[in-house]
């Protein structure tokens, strides 16, 4: 099976590509690789739970080199062999038409195997590595070189602004949703595709137009029946970035300038100030524990079943803390890092603008 380049990572990914030909598509946005492999993962019909196990809770599988997580109906296995870490994908249950209805994508499990993917595996396997940690950002660059990083909780602005700076501003995309950085201050390009929700491409004909040029009728129709009856925010589809943006990059680059998105009742218009590397540093992990709550909890319980097991856990959540303190200081050390203050009632296109033309230097 073909090996890529993905945050640094050699990562051999083993599928039935007759099966999940979109992800395939997906995969392709990264650099191959010849090197030793750091990562394999197997998407398999079947998960083989090592026999000396511990299940603890019902949806957690402790034993001596890893554990198994569950998530809905989604297992994944994560196993640490020496040097090499092994995770397993149990091939999700198809998703019955009624069920699409209910979902904001109507996606296919085809459609959903690519999220699935980065969000549970490649982003969650940098917590297994001592050289990287995660930012809740979008990263771009701009036409004169500058690599920014947009950060802040949920529905801030983030992918608004990408949108906006990439399709009329001619910044290349990097991520939509997590980045990737090490202690040198480099990023990696995360290239999951974007996700836009319905808010995103109100008013943008053109932008509609390619997001729902290639769907179904049945696919179309879902989109424009979930506006109506559930709002804009409850609809949502993703897309390559290269079919969104026409370009990306897909190697790593030293970051420049990283804000912080907040809203703020006490500002009438936008603010930019200078914060620490401290700060910067609290502020990105805060909200990484806020994203990754539910593989953090898995870690505890796998900290806990160790304990109860008299074995030594694969992996702590004191010990990613303590690797993340260390990462984000050294990587932040040469950044230029903002709070960028948003009034809670401002115009759409008005803060796009703006901070276009005020915020970015």
């Amino acid at each position: 099976m073909p090996k890529y380049k993905i945050f640094g990572k050699t990562v051999e990914i083993n599928f039935n590509e007759n099966k999940f030909k979109k992800l395939k598509n997906e995969l392709s946005l990264y650099p191959g690789s010849t090197e030793k492999t750091d990562v394999i993962i197997n998407i398999v019909k079947k998960l083989n739970i090592p026999d000396d196990y511990i299940q603890n809770p019902k949806t957690h599988y402790t034993f001596k080199n890893g554990f198994l997580a569950s998530y809905g109906n989604i297992q994944i296995m994560y196993i640490i062999d020496n040097d090499l870490l092994r995770i397993y994908l149990k091939e999700p249950a198809k998703i019955h038409f009624p069920k699409r209805l209910l979902n904001m994508e109507f996606a296919s499990v085809e459609e959903q195997i690519g999220q699935i993917l980065h969000e549970l595996i490649l982003v969650p396997m940098n917590y297994f590595f001592e050289d990287k940690f995660l930012v809740h950002s979008s990263a771009f660059q701009s036409p004169d070189g500058k690599t920014l990083l947009m950060g802040g909780t949920g529905g801030i602005g983030k992918t608004s602004l990408e949108l906006y700076l990439c399709r009329n501003k001619k910044f290349k995309f990097i991520a939509d949703d997590i980045s990737i950085m090490d202690k040198n201050g480099k990023v990696y390009p995360n290239l999951a595709f974007p996700k836009i929700y319905g808010y995103n491409v109100y008013g943008q004909k053109e932008l509609k137009k390619v997001l729902l040029s290639e769907r179904s009728l049945a696919n179309k129709l879902h989109w424009y029946l979930s506006i109506n009856l559930r709002g804009e925010n409850k609809v949502r589809r993703k897309i390559s970035p290269l079919d969104l943006y026409g370009s990306y990059l897909n190697f790593s680059i030293n970051a420049n300038n990283y804000f912080i998105l907040v809203r703020d009742k006490k500002v009438d218009e936008l603010k930019k100030e200078a914060i620490s590397v401290q700060l910067a540093v609290d502020l990105t992990i805060k909200v990484i524990q806020n994203e990754y709550f539910a593989f953090h909890q898995h870690i505890i319980w796998h900290e806990y079943n160790s304990l109860l097991k008299n074995i030594k856990p694969v992996i702590t959540l004191n010990e990613v803390y303590s690797k993340w303190e260390k990462i984000g200081r050294n990587a932040f050390e040469n950044l230029n890092l903002y709070i960028v203050r948003i009034p809670e009632k401002y115009d759409h296109q008005k803060f796009l603008n703006d901070f276009y033309t005020r915020i970015i230097e």
